[in-house]
């Protein structure tokens, strides 16, 4: 768990976003969090995905606070926040390519 806390702190969600995302129930991923134990395989595979998604848009809209703003805001494209895509695979997907279509100037 150490290594998820370190990689944790570039990505500015809450707990229970990384519960939600990494399908866990808030209680277990308390209990995990003051464990010593790690992330199963596909949690860590969805975490360095969001990490890698989080350093695009980072790069994209020029910081961790507006990458966190674009995040929590209603996107018309989605019909809700960006970060409420990030429980599954397709969402993370949508996300990424938004945020390549905004890099590169190309129109919805």
């Amino acid at each position: 768990m150490r290594r998820f806390k370190s990689l944790a702190k570039e990505v500015p969600l809450p707990m229970d976003q990384w519960s939600r995302v990494l399908h866990v129930p808030m209680d277990r991923w308390r209990q995990r969090l003051r464990s010593s134990s790690g992330l199963q395989p596909l949690e860590t595979d969805r975490v360095l995905l969001i990490l890698e998604l989080y350093r695009m848009g980072m790069g994209v809209l020029g910081g961790q606070d507006s990458m966190a703003r674009w995040m929590a805001q209603k996107h018309f494209l989605f019909g809700k926040p960006p970060a409420d895509l990030l429980t599954s695979q397709e969402g993370i997907e949508r996300v990424m390519a938004e945020l390549g279509r905004i890099e590169h100037g190309i129109p919805v």
